[in-house]
């Protein structure tokens, strides 16, 4: 296999790098370890921003349930939301570190902060337009995203009127990445991870807020949420500045459409935009075809917030780690080290999220009447949600993995083989959904939409292969415990799932009534279940991480055996 060569720019000895660089020649894991601490930074503040986004997602249940305002709502903020993803969170960032991190490394802080400046500059002429476009033509870009709210006048006008409120957010979000990057390669993961949770929080003001609103304005209740949505990209974005600052950041724009950086960031931003937008794509064909159906579309939103927790808290918190040290190996022309990385950090999603996506299947409902079963959204909604959550969390690896594998590819300069990937996920998932609505739709127990969250399932894991396939053929195998690893995990997950089906089985029917303390109950007894049975069949089938982390539960926090001195 070829070494990677390293970059060809010479380092500005002038500007020394303001942070230290991983040590190359050290040992095996080096670089693995470095991911691991990235990653618990990121996931830890992802576990706050997830809780409150579950929160958030839970007052807006109570508020509005799943109602046709409630639909708007959901097709109204996905728009600048699949848009962040195309712009911002996905292919800006995928692009933008490595170039970001080379200039850093090879020419100095100096070039390295002239470049992000040329990309801010960048967004606010480009992104500026497009949130030009969802204020002035708002009725079309829903009618792109729901032809189903056509039907209903009221209904599109009230979706137009929140695209209007909320667009802005777009471009705070692609600001926000940027100096989140900045951050990330400057060793700083906790700050940037935990900026959302400031959104978030927003986010569950703006729902309290929204009844006296309505009463002081005279509009409709549901538009706090949309501006709520909006002020939310304000504190995330101002919370970062001043880290970014005493780092030698300064944000303003530097309007240079010639910087040879931004060129490179463009053109891998280019294909990376469709690339890395897999998941909002397709997801965009749930919406536009569950505008069909009244709730359908809130369903959607509900069940997919809870899927969104172990991506954001894990998947996301691996990839942003991973991209980091990925982008200094490639850099550093480490063949050896880059297979180290993307392996550990393979085998460490697959331990982490495969017993979340088991949980989802076998606790759908109580997962669904535990965290919206109140005012407006009823039994039976909790119902259709637990059904969507469960056929969602089949994919739930297919989501994860493209999230760690593709930026390697960006890092790599490919962009094109990702991007024709992720255009025939879409056309299969589009032909899965013609398939299935049918099929579906004839069933007693179910309702047509649920053939989209499956279709996701199937097209989002058969990219995860593929895009496997395709890196393998581009760095070579990965280590050779790999593939052993990830199959012990499985059987251990196996067992956790058998475990926690039993307990449901099991509980008595007075379970099954309405209220939060019965609800817990329900929920600690099999999901504790399946966790110590996840806990014993690893440690039994010997899954490494799980024997690391025992140790290092036992070591306590000073590193040292038994309890840390209080």
């Amino acid at each position: 296999m070829k070494k990677i060569p390293k970059a060809a720019a010479v380092r500005d000895d002038r500007s020394p790098p303001p942070g230290p660089s991983p040590a190359r020649g050290g040992p095996p894991d080096a670089a693995g370890g470095e991911v691991v601490r990235g990653a618990a930074a990121v996931g830890l503040a992802g576990l706050l921003t997830r809780v409150l986004g579950l929160v958030r997602e839970a007052a807006l249940a109570y508020y509005f349930g799943a109602g046709a305002a409630r639909d708007a709502l959901g097709v109204a903020l996905r728009i600048p939301n699949i848009l962040r993803d195309l712009f911002a969170e996905g292919s800006l960032t995928a692009a933008f570190v490595p170039n970001f991190t080379e200039y850093d490394r090879n020419q100095g802080a100096k070039a390295a902060v002239a470049l992000a400046q040329a990309v801010i500059g960048f967004l606010l002429v480009v992104v500026g337009a497009i949130v030009l476009s969802l204020v002035v033509f708002g009725e079309r870009w829903i009618l792109l995203f729901a032809g189903g709210f056509a039907d209903d006048p009221e209904q599109l006008r009230l979706a137009t009127r929140l695209t209007q409120v909320a667009g802005p957010f777009l471009l705070l979000a692609s600001l926000s990445a940027v100096v989140a990057g900045t951050l990330n390669v400057r060793g700083r993961f906790f700050l940037p991870a935990i900026a959302p949770a400031l959104f978030n929080v927003v986010g569950v003001l703006s729902c309290l807020l929204a009844e006296p609103f309505a009463r002081a304005t005279g509009q409709p209740a549901i538009l706090a949420v949309g501006i709520g949505f909006t002020l939310g990209g304000v504190a995330q974005l101002a919370a970062m500045l001043p880290a970014a600052r005493r780092l030698g950041f300064r944000f303003w724009p530097r309007f240079d459409f010639a910087h040879p950086g931004l060129r490179r960031v463009v053109r891998l931003m280019v294909p990376g935009v469709i690339g890395l937008a897999g998941v909002s794509l397709t997801n965009l064909i749930d919406v536009q075809v569950a505008s069909r159906w009244t709730g359908a579309v809130a369903y959607i939103d509900y069940a997919f917030r809870l899927i969104l927790f172990p991506i954001g808290i894990v998947a996301m918190a691996l990839a942003t780690s991973t991209l980091a040290v990925a982008s200094r190996d490639v850099a550093d022309g480490d063949s050896e080290g880059l297979r180290r990385t993307v392996s550990q950090s393979v085998v460490l999603l697959g331990f982490l999220s495969l017993p979340a996506a088991a949980a989802f299947v076998v606790l759908r409902e109580p997962l669904a009447q535990f965290f919206y079963m109140q005012g407006r959204f009823g039994p039976e909604d909790a119902s259709r949600t637990g059904w969507v959550l469960a056929l969602y969390a089949l994919g739930l690896m297919g989501y994860s993995y493209p999230r760690i594998l593709l930026p390697i590819f960006y890092a790599l300069g490919d962009s094109l083989r990702p991007m024709l990937l992720t255009l025939l996920t879409i056309a299969a998932k589009a032909g899965l959904v013609w398939a299935l609505l049918a099929p579906f739709g004839a069933l007693t127990w179910a309702e047509p939409y649920y053939a989209l969250p499956l279709a996701s399932a199937i097209a989002v894991n058969g990219e995860a292969v593929v895009l496997l396939l395709l890196l393998r053929s581009r760095i070579g195998p990965l280590t050779p415990s790999t593939w052993p690893a990830l199959l012990r995990i499985s059987l251990a997950t196996a067992a956790a799932a058998a475990a926690g089906w039993a307990v449901l089985r099991l509980l008595p029917a007075s379970f099954e009534a309405p209220g939060k303390a019965l609800q817990m109950v329900k929920l600690a007894a099999s999901g504790g279940a399946m966790a110590l049975a996840y806990v014993a069949a690893a440690l039994a089938l010997r899954v490494e991480e799980m024997r690391a982390l025992v140790q290092k539960i036992k070591e306590g926090p000073k590193g040292r055996p038994g309890r840390a001195p209080a």
